[in-house]
């Protein structure tokens, strides 16, 4: 059972720096003994905002962001509501591995390495012979077109 609660301090500590990344590393530690009703914990991995995106925007970016253990499903507002629930209707896991598939005469068959989600879209962009805006996270995977295609023979274009 959760027995922490957890403060939503917009307002509150981040006009005091030194005050809040003391109250953020306290969050921090009872996040990683955080654990679900079975007793496991439920947090897989906790990161810094700047390890899980980049951008212009990163100053909005939550300051704790946490990977939750396969099984846990934690609601989306903790402490408001059940903190966790089963995964059911319009609940669900998010996991970070995925499949994604390309299917026509310009995809060659077969495996590629992983790749980013954020390289789906440019990939797609590309596919399509239109330009991938240059402020847009990833970059078009051309290992999926066969040598032959018409995507694998252009340079991309950027915007």
């Amino acid at each position: 059972m959760w027995t922490a609660t957890v403060y939503n301090l917009e307002q509150a500590l981040k006009s005091d720096r030194y005050a809040f990344r003391g109250f953020n590393k306290g969050l921090e530690t009872d996040l990683e003994a955080a654990t679900g009703l079975n007793g496991e914990p439920i947090a897989r991995s906790i990161h810094r905002p700047d390890e899980v995106y980049s951008g212009e925007y990163l100053d909005r970016a939550p300051d704790l962001i946490f990977d939750q253990r396969p099984g846990v499903h934690t609601g989306e507002a903790m402490g408001q509501t059940e903190s966790f629930t089963e995964p059911s209707g319009w609940n669900a896991e998010n996991v970070p591995d995925g499949m994604v598939l390309f299917h026509g005469d310009d995809i060659e068959p077969g495996e590629i390495d992983p790749i980013q989600i954020t390289d789906i879209e440019p990939t797609i962009l590309d596919w399509l012979g239109l330009s991938v805006p240059t402020d847009m996270d990833g970059s078009p995977v051309k290992a999926i077109f066969n040598n032959s295609s018409t995507p694998a023979q252009r340079s991309t274009e950027t915007r």
